[in-house]
């Protein structure tokens, strides 16, 4: 249940990385694309900047340009202080002085709205004509400041521009008709101003965005539907594993309990054979059997089988172990035998806890039986269970009266040392013993299962 839970999460954890990153993909090209459009319309407006001041230019170079006077054009009043500012010709036709502005002028008033336009502007006027704007005025004060140009978007008539201003700067032939003002060559006379719709624009920015959002959403849709389709394998995948493995838990549960309750009737058989002979050997050697079988059972009891772990708790295992020989051999009786316990908290498998167990239900009884009489003051048995990621050990010491280990590994009725090596065997143990001051036994063998 608990891989199912974190499959699912993952799941939708990758569903919602996916879905972010294609949101921020979506996001990154509208933005792309919204850039792109405020960037062409730049340049078709400084394009069209320099369109207007080419021909600025060349009518200054040439000192302005005569035409005929008529109706459509009447002489500039703005050029009154000009000599010369209207002339006749041989044959009686009246000419007058056309200048850049006047010229730009005319010109953008026969092409209308359908061409871009510039407006020549300055904040020292001879046309009121030319005379700033709010937004011209920001524009106007952004270049006196040193900058190259000035842009952004604003709305007009509800209408969305992109407007852009360059300096205009005082030529030679421009002080003609401006030296009047005060200006020089090099100066900074003005500025022309050029405003972008961008209508067309946004609308083609709408339908490029919106296939850019369908081929998104069909990305998006495609790998949703992997996620979803590996989800629902991996989903079902997992629960027949959790069916295999529930039913494989009841089976060792069921093998276990069957086990415990068969090892419990063998030792009330033997209780009731104890009870009924007088033979002190016998019942010495049916309660040693007895005593195994009980380390054998509490492990069954023990063992478990879930998700995080499979075997027993050896601290739960040797505490329960210990205490069940120590109310056994202390039964009806004061004892001041103190048995010390230290265990680290590991998972052991069947065979370890059994042998581990057998073990220290041989060693823990044989002190019981033999280490201790009145001469030994504080009788003390230590038991030590340390386990890391390679290694379990296990120290058992009592301060007891000590013994003769050769001759009792030697002897061939010493059945208690003879299982203890039999059961290191079985899991690969070292076993080694020293009589020093007491007993000691120190047990080392490889850690295969941890909690």
């Amino acid at each position: 249940m608990k891989d199912t839970t974190k499959f699912k999460s993952y799941f939708i954890l990758l569903l919602s990385a996916w879905t972010f990153i294609m949101l921020i993909n979506s996001f990154v090209e509208y933005q792309n694309y919204k850039s792109s459009i405020i960037k062409i319309a730049k340049n078709q407006a400084n394009l069209a900047f320099l369109k207007d001041s080419l021909y600025r230019k060349w009518i200054t170079k040439q000192g302005g340009v005569y035409v005929f006077k008529s109706d459509h054009t009447p002489p500039n009043p703005y050029l009154s202080n000009i000599p010369n500012r209207d002339i006749t010709t041989t044959d009686g036709q009246v000419l007058t002085l056309v200048n850049p502005a006047y010229m730009t002028r005319q010109v953008f008033e026969m092409a209308g709205d359908d061409v871009i336009q510039g407006h020549l502007t300055s904040d020292k006027l001879m046309n009121p004509i030319n005379k700033p704007d709010e937004w011209e005025n920001k524009g106007l004060k952004a270049i006196a400041s040193g900058e190259k140009s000035y842009s952004n978007i604003d709305v007009i008539n509800g209408k969305p521009y992109l407007r852009f201003l360059r300096p205009f700067m005082t030529e030679s032939g421009c002080l003609k008709c401006h030296e009047k003002q005060g200006y020089k060559v090099g100066d900074i006379r003005g500025g022309i101003s050029v405003k972008v719709p961008l209508d067309g624009y946004y609308d083609a920015f709408t339908y490029a965005f919106y296939n850019i959002v369908v081929l998104n959403f069909i990305v998006w849709f495609l790998g949703v539907s992997v996620l979803i389709y590996s989800y629902l394998r991996m989903s079902k995948l997992y629960k027949k594993e959790a069916k295999l493995s529930k039913e494989n838990e009841t089976l060792l549960q069921e093998m276990n309990h069957r086990i415990k309750n068969n090892l419990q009737i063998i030792s009330s058989l033997i209780d009731i054979r104890v009870s009924n002979t007088k033979d002190e050997d016998l019942t010495k050697v049916l309660k040693n059997i007895q005593s195994r079988l009980i380390s054998m059972a509490h492990m069954h009891e023990m063992f478990n089988s879930n998700e995080d772990s499979i075997g027993v708790s050896s601290f739960e295992y040797i505490s329960r172990l210990v205490s069940h020989v120590e109310a056994t051999y202390f039964e009806g009786s004061d004892s001041d035998i103190k048995i010390e316990c230290d265990v680290d908290n590991v998972v052991l498998n069947a065979t370890q806890s059994i042998s581990i167990g057998l073990i220290i239900n041989e060693l823990l009884t044989n002190s019981l039986k033999y280490a201790f009489d009145e001469t030994i003051k504080d009788p003390r048995i230590t038991i030590s269970f340390k386990a890391d990621s390679d290694c379990i050990s296990i120290l058992y010491e009592d301060n007891g009266k000590g013994c003769d280990i050769g001759s009792i590994i030697n002897k061939d009725s010493s059945y208690g040392l003879i299982l203890v090596d039999s059961m290191a065997s079985k899991i690969n143990a070292k076993v080694t013993y020293s009589s020093d001051n007491g007993f000691r036994a120190e047990v080392k063998c490889a850690m295969t299962c941890r909690a």
